[in-house]
């Protein structure tokens, strides 16, 4: 897959999560960082998120585990 198209796979899941998924300002090593938001509230869950981490958090179910109603992952606090 490219970059272009994991990255829409990203989005979309995260979506469906009641996530947002953007590119962040910062680079690292010359590539964008990127940040995983609340869709309601808009509270930053994370910040400087590397493509291949989101990735393969979305891919493990990572992403999935969020709770709309708390505002945490699951087994996280």
């Amino acid at each position: 897959m490219t970059n272009k198209q994991i990255i829409s796979e990203i989005r979309k899941g995260a979506k469906e999560y009641g996530l947002v998924f953007k590119q962040a300002d910062t680079t690292l090593n010359g590539s964008y960082m990127w940040q995983l938001k609340d869709r309601k509230t808009g509270d930053l869950l994370m910040d400087n998120y590397r493509l291949t981490s989101a990735w393969s958090d979305y891919c493990n179910g990572y992403m999935s585990s969020y709770n709309k109603q708390t505002g945490y992952f699951e087994g996280v606090r």
